[in-house]
């Protein structure tokens, strides 16, 4: 999830997306009665200060940085933030644009490309087609009778693809299958 806020140039909120508001914990109307150093993790507190002090006195146009905010409950939520402004004639910044994206999704994203590896260099091409049909919620019977194979060779199968790809159950074997989805359309039956 990534979203996009005006920031002032005392560090308030003027504006704030929805995707923002969920990413922070926080509405629109309580960010803005907050200063986003506030809400951030003391940790991040001085790099994103300095790099903000940078861009007000032109010395540069954005900067990004990964960050963590303070959520109500007290925890923190991973971030990669960028900043940036538009300047007015002067040259003096009008607004700030902060983009703030999960990283959550971050995370997601290298996972998959991990797990999209793994499928496309540990699996061979029946392998392949089992997972694609397991994601498409198809029972072993049914995969043994479009594979023409016993039913203890599609569990056999099955529990090879589950050591290869380091996951523990069917679940884990349904969620490979449906993250690994583009690689898996060429396997079909």
């Amino acid at each position: 999830m990534e979203g996009l806020a005006i920031t002032s140039l005392d560090k308030g909120w003027i504006a704030a997306d929805d995707s923002i508001c969920m990413i922070l914990g926080r509405s629109t109307a309580e960010l803005q009665a907050l200063t986003w150093d506030i809400i951030t993790h003391t940790d991040d507190l001085f790099e994103d200060c300095y790099n903000f002090d940078r861009l007000l006195r032109q010395d540069i146009n954005s900067y990004q940085m990964e960050k963590r905010f303070i959520l109500p409950s007290g925890q923190s939520s991973n971030a990669l933030l960028t900043v940036t402004c538009q300047r007015g004639v002067s040259e003096w910044p009008e607004y700030i644009f902060a983009s703030i994206k999960s990283s959550e999704d971050i995370l997601q994203a290298a996972e998959r490309l991990i797990l999209q590896s793994r499928v496309r260099t540990r699996l061979n091409e029946k392998e392949r087609t089992v997972l694609y049909l397991v994601g498409q919620g198809m029972p072993t019977k049914l995969i043994a009778d479009r594979m023409c194979l016993c039913n203890k060779s599609i569990e056999a199968y099955r529990s090879g693809i589950c050591l290869k790809l380091e996951v523990r159950n069917l679940a884990g074997l349904v969620r490979c299958a449906v993250l690994s989805e583009y690689i898996l359309r060429g396997s079909k039956p």
